[in-house]
């Protein structure tokens, strides 16, 4: 089995909510850097289903069209990496 690590940095932080939801997600960061960040949405088996890029100014609305599920969700922003399980009812 695989083990999951939920990771937090102090000077960068995500936000994820509703979590669970019936419909979209909304990912919130928080980051003392401008640089870019790299969301991506994963299954249970590993495979990407979702992958975008943007800025930590923003927040992000994502998921509306996953399968009830649950999904590891990666957001990266040069080499810190910060990680949450969401669920998709």
């Amino acid at each position: 089995s695989k083990s999951i690590n939920i990771t937090q940095h102090a000077d960068f932080k995500i936000k994820v909510y509703p979590n669970p939801s019936a419909s979209d997600f909304i990912l919130n960061v928080q980051s003392n850097s401008d640089d870019p960040l790299r969301i991506t949405v994963f299954d249970v088996l590993g495979r990407i289903v979702g992958q975008f890029y943007g800025s930590s100014t923003k927040k992000y609305s994502f998921g509306k069209n996953l399968k009830p599920g649950i999904y590891y969700l990666k957001v990266t922003q040069n080499n810190k990496l910060n990680s949450i399980l969401i669920e998709k009812k």
